[in-house]
């Protein structure tokens, strides 16, 4: 739990609270905290050279497949 709580990601797959409670609330109050605070540092570039929203501003898939083929 320690490694996945040093990653910035807000969505963790496989915690059942039937088998593992303790683990279970545990990443979901670490998660839903980080997910309210104000984090001004947080860089969205990533998320918006990604297909979808690459698409979404206009941008033809055969132009992101030409960056992204080599």
């Amino acid at each position: 739990m320690v490694w996945l709580l040093k990653k910035p990601h807000l969505v963790a797959h496989k915690f059942y609270f039937k088998v593992q409670p303790a683990a279970y609330f545990c990443i979901y109050k670490k998660v839903r905290e980080r997910a309210l605070e104000n984090n001004w540092t947080f860089d969205d570039k990533m998320y918006g050279d990604l297909p979808g929203p690459r698409m979404t501003r206009g941008q033809s898939v055969q132009e992101w497949f030409d960056e992204n083929a080599s």
